[in-house]
């Protein structure tokens, strides 16, 4: 065996061509499809980043809300329940009033029966205290 150069250069030569066909319709067509897929990829992670981001978001927002709901809730609350206890002051004052008038209508009326009792009885107890009188002295003597 012996190196023959046309061979080789006839090798050099298909080999050259053999590279330069698949440069063309191999390599830059996979290269293409890798490049696609990879920017695909990356479109696809930076929608989900996004999407993560958003939802993280509607999240923060939908909990700042419920805070806000509550705090509100508890505002109004706390106002109801201060006017329900003003209402209840009033009407305590009301009743106490108007139990105070009937106590003060009750004693007007004891210290009227009070002096018709009196009246009544005062000159018929002087008889019954003489009559007492009399009987202790009896008893004495």
């Amino acid at each position: 065996m012996t190196i023959q150069p046309s061979i080789i250069v006839w090798t050099v030569i298909c080999f050259t061509l053999l590279l330069l066909i698949l440069k063309n319709w191999l390599f830059e067509p996979v290269l293409r499809v890798m490049d696609a897929r990879r920017e695909r990829i990356a479109a696809a992670r930076h929608k989900k980043e996004t999407r993560e981001q958003n939802a993280i978001e509607r999240k923060n927002a939908a909990e700042r809300e419920a805070a806000e709901y509550a705090e509100r809730i508890k505002t109004e609350n706390s106002k109801k329940a201060e006017q329900i206890q003003q209402e209840g002051k009033k009407k305590i004052q009301t009743a106490q009033k108007d139990r105070l008038k009937k106590v003060n209508a009750y004693r007007e009326q004891m210290e009227n029966d009070y002096s018709v009792i009196v009246g009544q009885v005062s000159p018929e107890m002087e008889k019954a205290a003489r009559l007492f009188a009399d009987v202790i002295i009896e008893n004495r003597i």
